[in-house]
C-alpha cells in the first residue's frame, strides 16, 4: 500500500501538484513520498513516516480523484480510513524511526558506546505500558491489514508477545 501511494502521488507531476496546493490550503509542510526497496530495509521507515505525515493532504487529494471516478484513489482511500490501518502505521513508524536510529550508529566508524545506551533505552521504551497499551487495543486482528504497508505479523506478534488471529 506505501507503494501504491508513492506511485500514485509521486510519479505522476498531475497528482503531485494537486498534492502540493492541498497541503499549502491546509497549511501543512508536504513531505515527498519515498520509494520502498527490497535491499534498503530503512527505505520502508522514510516511506511510512511520509505516508503519516502528509495524511490530512493525501486523503484529501485522494477524496477529490475518487468523486471523478478514479478507481486507485477511491481503493487507497478506502484502506487509510481504517483505523486499524491507521494506528497500525503510526505504531510502524515510530518503531522504524528507533530501528533506523540504532541502525544509523552502528554504521559509523566512530561509534560511541553512550550514545548507544541512551538510543537503545529509548527504543526498548517503545516496548513497555502506556505505549504498547495505546496499540494493543487497536491491533486485534490485523491478519488483512499489516501486509498492506509490507511489515510482517509475525514481527508484530513478537514485539508484543500477542497473538494475531488469521
Amino acid at each position: 500500500m506505501v507503494a501504491t501511494v508513492y506511485s500514485h502521488i509521486q510519479l505522476s507531476s498531475t497528482r503531485l501538484h494537486a498534492f502540493k496546493d492541498m497541503a499549502d490550503q491546509l497549511e501543512v509542510e508536504a513531505v515527498k513520498f519515498k520509494p520502498l526497496f527490497d535491499i534498503r530495509w530503512l527505505s520502508l521507515g522514510e516511506s511510512v513516516k511520509a505516508l503519516v505525515t502528509n495524511y490530512e493532504p493525501l486523503m484529501s487529494v485522494l477524496a477529490d480523484e475518487t468523486k471523478y471516478g478514479n478507481p486507485t484513489a477511491s481503493g487507497l482511500m478506502k484502506q487509510l480510513l481504517s483505523y486499524k490501518l491507521c494506528a497500525l502505521l503510526h505504531l510502524v513508524a515510530d518503531i522504524l524511526q528507533q530501528m533506523n536510529t540504532i541502525s544509523k550508529l552502528f554504521q559509523r566508524r566512530d561509534v560511541c558506546f553512550s550514545a548507544i545506551k541512551d538510543t537503545v533505552s529509548t527504543f526498548l521504551k517503545l516496548f513497555s505500558p502506556p505505549f504498547t497499551s495505546a496499540y494493543i487495543g487497536l491491533l486485534g486482528n490485523l491478519a488483512n491489514d499489516a501486509p498492506k504497508i509490507g511489515f510482517r505479523i509475525t514481527a508484530i506478534e513478537f514485539i508484543f508477545n500477542i497473538k494475531i488471529t488469521q
